[in-house]
């Protein structure tokens, strides 16, 4: 068992300290991130591709919501498959 004295111990505390004080700084970094790349262009799509599909291909707005929503879904199914799969490969 090895002994540490007084001044290692803060040393250790300290560096423990930095390591998760970054940690969350780069967690929120992500996650404002993610707001503005994901979630920010995802609604903006939503409420442009209605009309946009709705033009294009002729369809109802019942028929262009349907298919607007369907494609969002999968979309966020696979962003979802994304994170997890990213998750698993940064733990190697």
């Amino acid at each position: 068992m090895v002994c540490l004295n007084d001044k290692e111990l803060k040393f250790i505390k300290g560096v423990i300290h930095s390591i998760n004080s970054l940690y969350y700084e780069l967690f929120c970094q992500t996650t404002t991130s993610y707001i503005v790349l994901i979630i920010i262009p995802c609604q903006m799509m939503a409420s442009i591709a209605t009309p946009l599909t709705m033009h294009m291909f002729a369809w109802t707005k019942a028929r262009a919501t349907l298919y607007v929503g369907l494609m969002l879904g999968v979309c966020g199914i696979v962003s979802i498959g994304v994170f997890v799969l990213i998750k698993i490969l940064s733990k190697r």
